[in-house]
């Protein structure tokens, strides 16, 4: 994760997958910007004061990611993360990387990569070009 942003002017590009919201102008970086819920295919919901976007770096390409919120920001050290547990390899658990503990709580750990991978990150690529 790079930063955190909140929701801004979206500019929509023509031609990308359903969940590719457009871009973003992010201080002068153009800035292709994913719907986390649509690429999960959960039911829309109205963005809020709470809505924001997560700016990560994939392969030299920062993406933003919508979510819903932030409720905090943790380090998570590799001692702290489980595998994930095995279910269906072709569900929304395909994205998950791992569990992190953090004290009695467990958050999930996505693969930022590979929910952008299996979408064609390279098509996300051209978009800032």
């Amino acid at each position: 994760v790079i930063e955190i942003v909140g929701l801004q002017q979206i500019t929509e590009v023509p031609d990308m997958p359903e969940y590719v919201m457009g871009v973003i102008n992010l201080r002068g970086s153009v800035i292709p910007v994913v719907c986390v819920r649509r690429r999960f295919n959960m039911p829309p919901k109205e963005h809020d004061e709470r809505t924001c976007v997560v700016v990560v770096q994939i392969a030299d390409i920062s993406v933003g990611l919508i979510v819903d919120e932030v409720d905090e920001v943790l380090e998570i050290t590799a001692d702290q993360v489980t595998p994930p547990p095995r279910v269906r390899a072709d569900g929304a658990s395909r994205f998950v990387a791992g569990l992190g503990k953090v004290g009695e709580a467990v958050k999930i750990l996505l693969d930022v990569e590979r929910l952008l991978r299996d979408g064609d990150i390279q098509q996300l690529a051209q978009i800032d070009e």
